[in-house]
């Protein structure tokens, strides 16, 4: 360093040293109420007690270029230390910048608010007083204006000029030379403080990182830019930290997509995600919802929303308190107002709780009020209708929540075809789907059947026709049977009736059953009959019979002289009772009990499969549930063993077998081949094709087919129809050094 440099630099320093001390030695001190400035060290009064406050409006006290604030009368003036004023007492707001500069706050004699510049220490305005706000940032200016109901920012220089546009939502300083401007669609931008714009308009937050990176969130997914704005950590992360000077990074939960066109090679990293349509998806990144396309390209965003479910293309989210309904545009089909709200095929169902009851409105999928009325609850009634409570009565709804019946009814039962049965003042009655009265309610109870209503009123019971015209009625005791006959009780026994109360059986008997449709048992003494209510005919069984059992393909089996046959529907024996016990014909075979086990035998009473097993099912496409030995398998018409009788538990369905060894699940197809053994906790399915199965609490998709459809590998899934979206859990991570 040259001489003169270093004489300089010690002057400067020796000035800048002398300066401090010299600002350091003064003090404000109190006298009377009213206060002054007084040197430390000689105690000499520098401004004498006349002021409410010394020092300046920020509530700080420094000496500033060797000048001082004094307040009086709720006004600042602006003062040199040897007790001069430099400007009358009229701002409202006075303090310190840099260099020989303070921002200054007039009220105007028309408004409560300041308008902001600055000003020297001489009391010259550098920048005019017409800001609604102003904030220094190092050397430079943060100004807002007031437009049209709207605060606009724009950053000026010290002397007030302009550097970035007054047109922005805010401005916010992040680190020395790099500011945060954010736009009117609520997303920020990096700004250097000469004015360059480093970066889109695609932060929520921008916020200092380390010496050489910002950290940005970017629909609520953190990363990591440089001061250039160019992205060195893409934002797609939970959370980052800065560790030991490493970055460690805290993905999303990873969702990955199976089925349809996809098979694993598509993943999203999102708290949630909920499939709307084959092209779009319902996202929750933490307090935030979005609707994604399968590209990921946002077709709306929302802050501070929970996402709750998605149905029939319409989200439900939640501030945490109350419900809303939002559509895949972002647009409140119904506002966050709602305890609860529910989405149906047609309509909507939102509820505001009160202290006494659970009010109910309808809307329509746009958020339309289908009623000015309020509902205490809904219920289900029939395909076309919905239950509603108003006001403690019960009415109809449409599909589109229109009320399509008066709310005067105590209580309804589910809707036969388009009629029902109601409640109303004591009585029962029906009504159609409608609301208009069938049968006015005057009977105590009530049952709809496809040509009749069968009615309970006192001790009488009888039927009515949907005229309200009385067909028949009695007092003896009724049972229906088959759902269009009677069965009549007195002190003689039972006798057959049909709906219109006509005998169908002269005599009475000691009991009577359903065989079929058309065939009932009657039995007296100990002599059976068959009889067929639609043309009367009777037929006696064989003598000695002693009970009638399930029919099935033209045989009914009969117990006689103490041992099991077949008999025909014309009362003829058609298999010989030998059997200690019989099941019911199944595909041309029967199960029959000899020595204690049981065989198969076919309508001509060919032994088909040995007696050998504990117990046989009927059969069912082709196969049959076999026990052994406390051991249960399935064999075929042949008796060949398609399953081994090896399982504790084998359940059917109509396309697929569960087994179940030892508390073990596998699955067979409806043939009984094996499509996985026993090794499963769980197996679900909701199409029967398709199955969600669980080992060691980890899930993956089987196909019926055998195919594996999703690994079983993943902490869970969620399916939607043939799409499934596996979820799995995120960890901590060190981003290696680059």
């Amino acid at each position: 360093m040259s001489l003169p440099v270093r004489i300089i630099t010690f002057v400067l320093f020796t000035f800048l040293y002398s300066g401090l001390l010299a600002f350091d030695q003064f003090e404000a001190f109190r006298e009377n109420g009213k206060y002054g400035v007084i040197n430390k060290e000689t105690r000499e009064v520098v401004v004498k007690p006349e002021y409410d406050a010394v020092g300046w409006s920020d509530a700080t006290f420094s000496v500033f270029n060797n000048t001082i604030g004094l307040k009086q009368n709720e006004k600042w003036a602006l003062a040199s230390m040897d007790g001069s004023k430099i400007t009358a007492h009229q701002y409202t707001i006075l303090y310190p910048f840099r260099d020989n500069l303070l921002i200054a706050g007039l009220r105007s004699r028309f408004s409560i608010l300041n308008k902001f510049g600055v000003i020297t220490v001489r009391g010259k305005v550098a920048v005019g007083l017409q800001y609604d706000q102003l904030t220094p940032v190092a050397d430079q200016l943060i100004a807002g204006k007031l437009t049209q109901g709207q605060y606009r920012f724009g950053l000026l220089s010290k002397n007030g000029k302009g550097i970035i546009q007054q047109k922005y939502l805010s401005i916010n300083a992040v680190e020395q030379e790099i500011v945060s401007v954010k736009n009117d669609e609520g997303f920020s931008a990096i700004f250097s403080t000469t004015g360059q714009q480093l970066s889109p308009f695609e932060f929520e937050d921008i916020a200092p990182y380390d010496e050489k990176n910002l950290l940005v969130t970017y629909y609520n997914r953190k990363g990591l830019v440089d001061k250039t704005g160019k992205v060195t950590t893409p934002p797609i992360y939970k959370d980052i930290r800065l560790e030991g000077g490493k970055t460690k990074v805290l993905p999303f939960k990873k969702w990955t997509l199976f089925g349809q066109e996809f098979n694993g090679d598509k993943a999203f990293f999102f708290d949630k995600v909920l499939p709307i349509d084959a092209d779009n998806f319902a996202i929750q990144t933490s307090g935030n919802v979005g609707v994604i396309t399968i590209e990921e390209a946002y077709k709306t965003y929302m802050q501070n929303l929970q996402l709750v479910s998605v149905k029939h293309k319409l989200l439900i989210v939640s501030n945490g308190e109350y419900q809303g309904i939002m559509d895949t545009r972002g647009n409140f089909v119904l506002p966050m107002n709602y305890d609860k709200v529910e989405i149906r095929e047609k309509v909507i169902f939102g509820q505001i709780r009160r202290r006494d009851k659970q009010d109910w409105q309808t809307f329509n999928h746009r958020g339309v009020l289908q009623s000015n009325h309020r509902y205490e609850s809904f219920f289900a009634v029939s395909d076309h209708r919905i239950g509603a409570v108003r006001n403690g009565k019960s009415g109809l709804l449409d599909q589109n929540g229109n009320e399509v019946t008066p709310f005067i009814y105590d209580d309804l039962l589910p809707m036969v075809g388009n009629k029902m049965v109601v409640h109303y003042q004591g009585n029962q009655g029906v009504i159609n789907d409608r609301g208009h009265w069938i049968i006015t309610p005057y009977k105590d109870s009530l049952a709809i059947y496809d040509s009749f209503v069968y009615y309970q009123q006192g001790t009488q019971s009888g039927t009515i026709d949907f005229s309200d015209r009385v067909i028949f009625n009695t007092q003896k005791k009724l049972r229906l049977l088959n759902n269009r006959l009677f069965i009549s009780q007195d002190q003689d026994g039972y006798q057959v009736l049909d709906y219109q109360g006509q005998p169908l059986t002269k005599n009475h008997y000691d009991s009577i059953y359903s065989i079929h449709n058309d065939l009932l048992a009657l039995k007296k003494s100990d002599s059976h009959w068959l009889f067929r209510p639609s043309t009367g005919e009777k037929i006696r069984t064989p003598p000695n019979t002693e009970l009638l059992g399930i029919y099935a393909e033209d045989r009914i089996a009969a117990k006689i002289d103490g041992q099991w046959g077949f008999i025909s529907e014309q009362a003829r024996l058609r298999i010989a009772n030998r059997y200690e016990a019989v099941d019911h014909f199944s595909e041309g075979l029967a199960a029959v009990k000899l020595i204690g086990k049981w065989g198969i035998i076919n309508r001509q009473e060919e032994l088909i499969i040995q007696p050998s097993y504990s117990h046989i099912a009927p059969f069912y496409a082709g196969l049959s549930l076999v026990e052994q030995n406390d051991f249960t398998g399935m064999i075929d018409k042949k008796g060949h063993l398609v399953l081994e009788l090896q399982y504790n538990k084998i359940e059917r369905f109509d396309n697929y077998i569960i087994v179940n060894s030892g508390g073990l699940l596998g699955l067979a197809d409806k043939r009984g081949n094996l499509i996985r053994s026993p090794q499963y906790e769980s197996v679900q399915t909701s199409d029967g094709q398709n199955f969600i199965v669980s080992k060691g609490g980890r899930f993956g998709v089987v196909s019926l087919s055998g195919e594996d459809k999703v690994p079983v590998a993943f902490e869970n899934i969620e399916a939607f129809g043939q799409l499934y979206l596996v979820g799995e859990p995120s960890e901590w991570i060190t981003l290696p050094v680059k």
